[in-house]
């Protein structure tokens, strides 16, 4: 009965030894890659090259706006015939499923 109480024991803090020991480590990667990317990003642009792929960003996400915004008028308009379709009431003839 004591070793099934000790695996027990074991196996309960063993999960949340290891997930906090994946966290630590996970968090530490993060942490040297950001670095990295960030110093590497600042020595080779410019400040009007920084501006540029600003400007451009910009234009993707006002592109992409647009879309959305399409996309979503055209679900609107979809739901309204939709609406309209079953409120008129018309009905579909049903089929025969007696064959």
């Amino acid at each position: 009965m004591q070793l099934t109480t000790i695996l027990l024991l074991v196996g309960v803090l063993a999960c949340p030894i290891v997930m906090g020991l994946m966290m630590w480590m996970m968090n530490r990667n993060m942490n040297d890659s950001q670095g990295h990317s960030m110093s590497g990003h600042n020595m080779h642009t410019s400040e009007s090259d920084r501006l540029a792929m600003l400007h451009e960003q910009r234009r993707l996400l006002e592109q992409e706006i647009a879309e959305a915004e399409k996309i979503a008028a055209l679900e609107a308009k979809k739901q309204a015939l939709a609406a309209g379709s079953r409120s008129d009431g018309v009905t579909q003839p049903a089929k025969d499923i007696r064959s």
